[in-house]
């Protein structure tokens, strides 16, 4: 039997406690105490549910991949967690959490510069005054200036052996950087089979959410390169942490 599309990603997926860990120092700088009421947006296959339900906190997964969804909603059996389908354009919640986060570039796939403003707006709306936002996604303008192509990556899992090969190209007119991945997969009788997706990721750049932030309602901006950072920091290659308060 073979494996499904979200345990692929899985395989190859970071481990959350750095995200946990950043969080919980986001949420005591923040004074967000007790049950902090969370919610990921595009949480994928659910790597966060567990650890920050371990906190304490009272999470919220929304997902729209319905593999994706489903492996996460079945990590989140047992942790008090809950998960529902849904993207960033579908939020119609008010005043319910104390933390919205979007790790791993699900933010980068709002197509549009309208649509990225009308899902803050959105996440602003879902969120308690005092309340926080956190935005992770890759800092593609300046990975553009630096690229360097990514080697074929390889693991064990489940018995099997995978692969990952990442690719990559730009369409220009849409803004989008996209990547292709390819997963190979051996299975432990010797035969192979593949499973390919397609990411595109807008190219978003900090003066513009930081623009939009203050649109919709937010303020105390800050920005990371890492989940292991302590302090606030310029932005460099890699990733680009944002963090801001509902006012």
């Amino acid at each position: 039997m073979r494996v499904s599309p979200a345990e692929l990603y899985a395989a190859f997926d970071s481990d959350p406690a750095p995200i946990a860990t950043f969080l919980a120092r986001l949420a005591r700088r923040a004074e967000l105490t007790g049950a902090v009421r969370v919610l990921d947006v595009g949480c994928g296959p659910g790597r966060l549910l567990a650890p920050l339900a371990a906190l304490g906190w009272r999470v919220t997964g929304v997902e729209p991949d319905p593999d994706y969804r489903a492996h996460a909603a079945a990590l989140a059996q047992g942790h008090g967690a809950t998960v529902r389908p849904g993207r960033f354009q579908d939020l119609d919640d008010r005043d319910a959490f104390d933390l919205v986060v979007a790790v791993n570039g699900s933010f980068s796939y709002v197509a549009t510069p309208a649509q990225r403003h009308d899902a803050l707006r959105r996440c602003r709306h879902a969120l308690r005054r005092g309340g926080a936002i956190v935005l992770d996604l890759p800092n593609l303008l300046r990975i553009l200036f630096e690229y360097a192509p990514i080697g074929e990556r390889s693991t064990e899992h489940g018995g099997r052996h995978v692969s990952l090969d990442r690719r990559h190209s730009v369409d220009s007119d849409r803004a989008l950087f996209i990547t292709y991945e390819t997963y190979r997969v051996r299975e432990p009788d010797g035969s192979e089979w593949t499973h390919q997706r397609e990411h595109p990721y807008a190219i978003v750049t900090f003066p513009e959410l930081e623009w939009m932030l203050g649109e919709t309602g937010f303020s105390q901006i800050e920005t990371y390169t890492a989940w292991e950072s302590e302090q606030s920091e310029p932005l460099g290659p890699g990733r680009m942490i944002v963090t801001a308060r509902a006012v």
